[in-house]
């Protein structure tokens, strides 16, 4: 043994024996081994084991902690819920473009009834513009031979005519005059007032033949006499409307 050890050791067990504090001798100490072994271990167990091989390092311990990863456990996704949700998503997604297509349709048609109400309300008021620039009307009733102008409703003045044969009628329905003439000559008098009947040639004129008014007897024209068609020809204007029954 290691004498600089045993006598640390023998100082040791000499002055602070576990049993009863009482010093021990030198000869006293080597007589007892067993007491020695015990007291031995229990020295080791309370001052504790210096092998740096057992006991790990303080900063080892510490990296370790935190290189530790902490993985909380997902639970498994519920399909069934998943699919519950999406379907709502998509009803609702679905309610919504049909409450928008609804919207434009309602607003398309609200922007073709405020154009019919403005085209309308244009027509009208381009009509009342005519009926204030040309407060004229002729009515022509071919079974009586009558011509009778009006104006702003009111009869100005009813003459005599005369009218087509049977078999070259003069053409019944609403017309207007869309061309005037002076001294036409011939069968057509002084004045000509030109009508806009489809597919022919037929208007208010004068005449030649003045025993003719209150016959029918023309190609399908109305005829009046050459003063009659005159004091016509000054009031009327392109435009006004002829109405033939």
């Amino acid at each position: 043994m290691d004498s600089k050890n045993t006598i640390s050791t023998r100082f040791f067990i000499k002055n602070f024996h576990p049993i009863n504090f009482i010093p021990l001798g030198d000869d006293q100490i080597m007589k007892k081994p067993i007491l020695f072994f015990f007291f031995s271990i229990l020295i080791c167990s309370l001052i504790g084991c210096k092998d740096t091989n057992t006991i790990p390092e303080k900063n080892s311990i510490q990296k370790g902690v935190e290189n530790q990863l902490y993985i909380p456990s997902i639970p498994p996704s519920n399909n069934i819920e998943q699919n519950e949700q999406n379907q709502v998503v998509d009803q609702k997604a679905e309610e919504a473009k049909k409450a928008k297509e609804k919207q434009e349709a309602n607003q398309k048609a609200n922007e073709k009834k405020k154009q019919t109400a403005n085209e309308k309300a244009k027509k009208n008021n381009t009509k009342s513009q005519n009926q204030k620039a040309n407060p004229y009307k002729i009515t022509i009733q071919t079974a009586k031979k009558k011509l009778t102008l009006y104006k702003n409703g009111t009869v100005i003045n009813t003459y005599d005519i005369a009218v087509g044969k049977s078999n070259t009628p003069t053409p019944k329905g609403t017309y207007k005059i869309v061309e005037k003439a002076e001294n036409p000559g011939g069968p057509f008098g002084s004045r000509w007032l030109g009508l806009s009947v489809p597919g022919g040639h037929y208007g208010i004129h004068g005449t030649n033949n003045p025993d003719s008014i209150g016959e029918s007897i023309s190609h399908g024209c109305i005829r009046m006499n050459n003063e009659s068609v005159k004091a016509l020809y000054k009031v009327v204007e392109i435009g006004t409307p002829v109405e033939i029954s």
